[in-house]
Formats: C-alpha cells, sequence, structure tokens
C-alpha cells in the first residue's frame, strides 16, 4: 500500500515533516526513496565546518548513478570555507540557483560562484569601499546589498549600484562612529531609486537626511519594507511618506523620539498618515515615547490600514483600548498586552473575540493571576501562546471541551498540575514548550508522552527534576516490565544555595564484594567549578544528598525526539538533554564527579 502513494502525494506530506523525520520515512521502501531524496536535498543549511566536511564526503562518495549532490537547490554557508572547497561544490552540486554565506565575498569566491551557471541569487554582498574587482558576475544574481558608508559624497556609490540593477533589499549604514555619521541628502535617494528599479526592501541605519525636498519626488511602488534611524533630521517624513505609498512593512528606531518636539512627531505622524496599507509595525525601541506609537496607531486605524501586529501597554481608559482592537479586528493576527492595571483579565479578552486572525498573542501582568483556560476560549486560534502572570491556572467554570491548534506556548508564574492536565489534553499540536517558574514545595508532573514535543524548556529556582523518554518499546510485552521502555535521568541541585549547580544521580552497582547492593554516583552535568557538595552518610553506610523538602518535585516524561533545556537556579545553568542520550553513563559535554564512601 505504501509503495502505491503518488509522489505528489509524498511530496505533500514531507512539507510537514522534520528532516529527521523525512530520513525514516526513506528507509520504508524504495519507491519513497527515491521520491523523498530529492526534497531532503533541495534546501542545504551547513551550520559548521564538520558538517560541510561530512556532507562533502557524502556527496562524493555516492555512487554515479545517484548523484544526490544534482538535487541541491539552495545552500546556506555559516562557516568560513576555502576556495577548493567551494569549488568542489560548484562540481558536486552544478545546478544550485541560490547561495547564501556569512562570510565577506572576495574576488577569488567571485571568480568560484561563475562556475554555477545557474545560479539566480548570490550571497548578501556586503560592501565599505568600491570593490577591487568587477561586479559583472553579480548583475544578475545579486540580490542583497549592504553598504557601509562614511561622511564622503554618496554619488561615489550610485555607480556601484548601476552595476547591481537587481538588487531588491538595500541596507545603507553608517560605518563612522555617532559624531561622524554618514550624510545622505533626498536628491541622492532620488538617485538610488533610478538605479534600482526592482527595490523592495530598504534600511536606513544612522544615516543624516539633509538638503532640501525635490521639486519632483517620483512615487515608488516597488517598496514594500522601510526602516529608518532618524535623527535630528527635518523633512523626512514628508519625503518618504510622498515616495512610499505602498509600505506593507515599517519600522522607525531611534531615540530622537523620546521627548515631545512639535517637528519630530509631525514628521512621524505625515508618514503615518501615507500608510494606507500598512500591515506591520514592530514596536518602536524603548527609548522612545510609548504616546507617539499609540498616536501612530490610532492614525492607521482612522484611515483603515489592515495592520497585523500590535501592542498595547498601560491600558488606563478601556473604551479606547476596545476601540483600537476593533478598528483592526479582521487582520490582527499577532497582539502583544503589557501591563493592564486596574481592569480585570476578562475585560481584557472580551474584545479578542472578534479577531477572528489573530494567532499569536502575548499576555504580561506580573502581579495578576491568570485563568489559562479563558484565554483559549477568547481567543481559540490562537497557535502562540505566551504569559507572564503571579499565578496560572483554571477558571472554575470551564465547561469548554475544544481542541485548540496551539503549536507554540510560553508560561511563565506559579503552575499546577491541573494547568499541564489542560494543555496536554486540549493543545494535541503543541511542539514547542517554555515553562518558567513552579510552586515550592509539592510537585509537578509533566507527562508530555503524548505530544508531538521537539523543544521543551524548563527554569526553576528551587527544584529536583526527574527527566525520562520513552523508549522505542512504547507497548512492552507481558515478559518484560514497563520500566525497561523509559530512560530515566534524575537532576538534583548543590544543597549550597549559593551553589545552584545540577547534578545528575543515577544507580549503578557496587563493584565491591563486600556490599553487593546498589549506591549513588552523582555525575556533575553543568560546567561550573562546585567543591561544596554534603554527602551524608545514613546508618548503614550508605552515601546520600538529602532533597531539600521545600524544592518542588519536577517530574518530566518525554518522547525521545524531545529537546529538553533545564535551567536551575539564577545562575545560567543550561544543558540540552534527548532521548537518545539518556541511559549512557557518560554524556556528551559533561563531566563525571564520583563521591567516595566514607569509612
Amino acid at each position: 500500500m505504501a509503495e502505491k502513494l503518488p509522489r505528489e502525494v509524498l511530496r505533500i506530506i514531507s512539507n510537514n515533516l522534520s528532516r529527521n523525520q523525512i530520513c525514516t520515512c526513506m528507509h520504508v521502501c524504495r519507491s519513497w526513496n527515491e521520491a523523498l531524496v530529492p526534497i531532503l536535498y533541495d534546501n542545504i543549511k551547513i551550520e559548521n565546518y564538520l558538517q560541510f566536511e561530512q556532507l562533502t564526503e557524502t556527496l562524493s562518495n555516492a555512487k554515479r548513478h545517484d548523484r544526490p549532490g544534482h538535487f541541491v537547490r539552495k545552500v546556506k554557508l555559516q562557516c568560513q570555507v576555502s576556495v577548493a572547497g567551494l569549488r568542489q561544490w560548484t562540481q558536486l552540486c552544478p545546478y544550485v540557483t541560490e547561495f547564501d554565506a556569512t562570510w565577506k565575498v572576495t574576488p577569488k569566491f567571485a571568480e568560484v560562484l561563475k562556475e554555477w551557471k545557474h545560479l539566480k541569487v548570490g550571497p548578501r554582498l556586503r560592501l565599505t569601499s568600491r570593490p577591487a574587482f568587477s561586479l559583472d558576475s553579480f548583475k544578475h544574481s545579486v540580490k542583497r546589498l549592504s553598504l557601509g558608508i562614511d561622511t564622503k559624497s554618496f554619488s561615489d556609490w550610485i555607480e556601484v549600484l548601476v552595476e547591481l540593477p537587481c538588487v531588491e533589499e538595500l541596507k545603507i549604514n553608517s560605518k563612522t562612529v555617532y559624531a561622524y555619521r554618514a550624510m545622505l541628502s533626498m536628491a541622492e535617494l532620488e538617485k538610488i531609486h533610478s538605479s534600482l528599479p526592482h527595490l523592495r526592501k530598504l534600511t536606513l541605519a544612522d544615516v543624516h537626511f539633509h538638503g532640501e525636498l525635490p521639486r519632483q519626488i517620483t512615487p515608488c511602488d516597488t517598496v514594500r519594507s522601510l526602516s529608518l534611524t532618524p535623527e535630528e533630521d527635518k523633512l523626512w517624513g514628508q519625503y518618504f511618506a510622498q515616495k512610499y505609498t505602498n509600505l506593507n512593512n515599517l519600522e522607525i528606531n531611534g531615540s530622537f523620539l523620546k521627548t515631545h518636539n512639535g517637528y519630530k512627531t509631525n514628521q512621524v505622524m505625515t508618514l503615518a498618515r501615507s500608510c494606507r496599507n500598512l500591515k506591520r509595525l514592530p514596536v518602536f525601541t524603548y527609548d522612545t515615547d510609548d504616546l507617539i506609537y499609540q498616536q501612530f496607531v490610532r492614525i492607521l486605524s482612522e484611515i483603515g490600514a489592515p495592520l497585523s501586529n500590535l501592542e498595547v501597554s498601560y491600558i488606563e481608559y478601556l473604551p479606547g483600548y476596545t476601540s483600537t482592537i476593533h478598528s483592526f479586528q479582521k487582520t490582527l493576527a499577532e497582539l502583544a498586552i503589557l501591563f493592564f492595571e486596574q481592569h480585570s483579565l476578562e475585560q481584557i479578552l472580551e474584545p479578542l473575540k472578534s479577531c477572528i486572525a489573530l494567532t499569536r498573542l502575548s499576555i504580561r501582568e506580573d502581579t495578576r493571576d491568570m485563568n489559562i483556560d479563558a484565554i483559549f476560549n477568547a481567543c481559540p486560534r490562537l497557535e502562540s501562546l505566551t504569559v507572564y502572570g503571579n499565578s496560572l491556572r483554571l477558571s472554575n467554570d470551564n465547561i469548554n471541551k475544544t481542541q485548540y491548534p496551539l503549536k507554540q506556548l510560553t508560561l511563565s508564574g506559579s503552575l499546577n498540575n491541573g494547568v499541564l492536565s489542560f494543555i496536554t489534553q486540549f493543545c494535541p499540536n503543541l511542539s514547542e514548550f517554555d515553562c518558567r517558574g513552579s510552586e515550592r514545595g509539592g510537585a509537578l508532573n509533566m507527562d508530555f508522552s503524548s505530544l508531538p514535543l521537539n523543544k521543551l524548556a524548563v527554569h526553576a529556582i528551587e527544584a529536583e527534576f526527574t527527566l525520562s523518554f520513552l523508549g522505542k518499546t512504547k507497548q512492552p510485552s507481558s515478559q518484560s516490565n514497563h520500566k525497561d521502555s523509559i530512560r530515566t535521568l534524575q537532576l538534583r541541585m548543590c544543597p549550597n544555595r549559593r551553589c545552584q549547580a545540577l547534578y545528575r544521580v543515577e544507580e549503578e552497582e557496587e563493584e565491591e564484594e563486600e556490599d553487593q547492593g546498589n549506591h549513588t554516583s552523582y555525575n556533575r552535568l553543568m560546567y561550573d567549578e562546585c567543591q561544596c557538595v554534603v554527602v551524608t552518610t545514613d546508618d548503614s553506610g550508605e552515601e546520600y544528598i538529602d532533597p531539600d523538602p521545600e524544592r518542588c518535585a519536577i517530574n518530566i516524561l518525554c518522547q525521545p525526539t524531545c529537546d529538553v533545556k533545564i535551567v536551575a537556579g539564577l545562575r545560567s545553568n543550561l544543558s540540552i538533554f534527548t532521548g537518545r542520550r539518556i541511559g549512557y553513563r557518560e554524556q556528551r559535554g559533561a563531566r563525571k564527579c564520583k563521591r567516595s564512601r566514607r569509612r
């Protein structure tokens, strides 16, 4: 039956699978392997040089009739490689159409890139001076360009832009200190657009605008994204308002907005009135006066802009908040609510019930109790939820038994087992969970064995952890114990509260003949130096660490493919665990610390 699935169906299925899952499916049958190999090699991302070497070896040793490198279309290199290594890839992967690298392109690398005859999108070109090599080979492939300019005239750079007419993303930033920031006139901005007819995204960082407005400003319909860091400049708002009439994304940064000033505020509001198609407005920097952001949003609501993301903070006037939400109820997809003070959670959630497109929500009020189920009932389409509160709980009148499409969840506050049970029962698609804080004392049982979790992070100041992963045998036979299908790791903090180092506790057999029983050994997981572990000896001579009764016992059960990060104490004691790595005495990146018995 599996062999009869059409390749088109397998391709659709693979779009929802991770690379590891695709590799597993490739071993089902020959037809699946033939269909999934091109998908696996289509888009390659290399994070370090070891991966580059291993993949190069795999492609080189492949059978002649297989040639998996011929399926590679997109390559992203995040490590430095040699010219010879890159030239080898042009032979192993001759049909690459998109290539990106994080390192600076040199003349030698530019010559190698010419060997990719099908290259349509080249790497981001970063220039701080006119290049010493010809840009002719990049004429059609460079889509992204970054220029670091100084106080000299920008006219020299216009000649460079003329050689790269296909640039779609341009970033111009100053490479000098604050007192000597680069200058850019309005007339030079006009020349930039005449040289780059396909420009879609423009970023102007730490650049002073000067000069008078051009007599004729030709509107640019291609630019959809604009990012600015204006300073003590006049007229820039008027220029950009006339220049870009179809902006979808606008970002304004700069401490110049921190204080109210007539012409500064007017420039921002002039630009706001021209943004009739604006969809995204990233929150201004924290140096910015929040009132200016609120005025900007108010203008967008008046002109009917289809804004999709919004941040609302310090809600004092509830009708104003309600009116703002209703203005964007058809388009709002991402919302952040900070500090709603004297208003109840129910009052804050009520307007959200009409937001039919809302999929990402963040609510923060650290001093309030939060009813998690009430949030889901008001916003049943959420795919990402972040909640910061004092106590996270369930309401008493919860009668809704709907399952929710949530994929990402972050909870910070005092939790209980009822909330965790609600999540596992009604959020079956949850793939990422970040849990911060827990009750002091007692126990939290995090049984996520039924969820497709890929990432789990647990933060707790005072806690003892028991981390378990389901084994390959999910349904043990009658002759085997159920415990054999679970790999367990016990983690304890150092009893010294000032230390907060995290230890691995495991049971292993004593080799001495005089004592055939089990004893506890301690494998240090963290890199922090710790010499203060106190080992207690009981009446029988066995050594153990006396757990703190006030610490919360956190018991975690996950699938073996889940990456688990545990943060214990106030310091950054981080470790990544997976089911594939649990069950072995030694763990990569960890040092083993044995404690000898006292006589």
